[in-house]
């Protein structure tokens, strides 16, 4: 180890101490932070689960959910958020689920969206959309616009992220079609995802 330069030792006072190198401590500091993180989120999950009453499994680091679990799930996990939020998804629109990215706007987390342009056939109904947006933009979501997004990804302290068919508007979050999608706390997955987002925003 010391010809790699993984230990090195050091005197203080005549007293012979050995110490870990900087690079490898970092290292060990950032893992050990990440497994705490892991730890919590998994516990926060389970006592999750335990109130719905759903028999799923954390040994496989994914799970899966539908329906308004999906829908609860995503509304509470964003709303535990501790440093950010991401956000993929090509439908953004006033409902539930899109006020609990404001709500964590306010209470300082980072929130990034990115989202198709708004459309609508109607007049009126364009408008609310293109209101709603700028509402959230004004509360200071860092919101990007690429009219090529289908994808529906959310992820969340960099540790978790949810990959499903639900839009972020009422008709979907709220339950009237049959959403469903995997939610992966391995960390390799969860790094993919931020890696391939941030690709396509550049």
């Amino acid at each position: 180890m010391y010809n790699d330069d993984a230990v090195f030792k050091k005197v203080i006072d005549e007293e012979v101490t050995y110490r870990v190198s900087p690079p490898l401590w970092h290292i060990y500091k950032n893992h050990l932070h990440s497994t705490e993180n892991k730890k919590e989120l998994e516990d926060w999950i389970n006592k999750w689960k335990e109130l719905r009453k759903l028999d799923l499994t954390l040994d496989y680091d994914h799970f899966f959910l539908e329906g308004r679990h999906l829908d609860d799930f995503t509304k509470e996990l964003i709303s535990h958020a501790k440093s950010n939020v991401l956000v993929v998804n090509p439908f953004i629109e006033y409902c539930d689920l899109s006020n609990t990215l404001s709500d964590a706007k306010k209470k300082r987390i980072s929130v990034q969206i990115i989202t198709r342009q708004p459309q609508d056939y109607y007049p009126d109904k364009l408008k609310k959309k293109q209101e709603y947006l700028s509402q959230l933009v004004n509360e200071g979501v860092d919101l990007q616009y690429n009219n090529k997004v289908h994808a529906k990804l959310v992820v969340v302290d960099n540790a978790i992220a949810i990959v499903s068919s639900m839009n972020f508007y009422p008709d979907s979050s709220a339950g009237a079609s049959w959403e469903a999608g995997l939610i992966s706390l391995q960390a390799k997955t969860v790094e993919s995802i931020v890696n391939s987002v941030k690709t396509k925003s550049m």
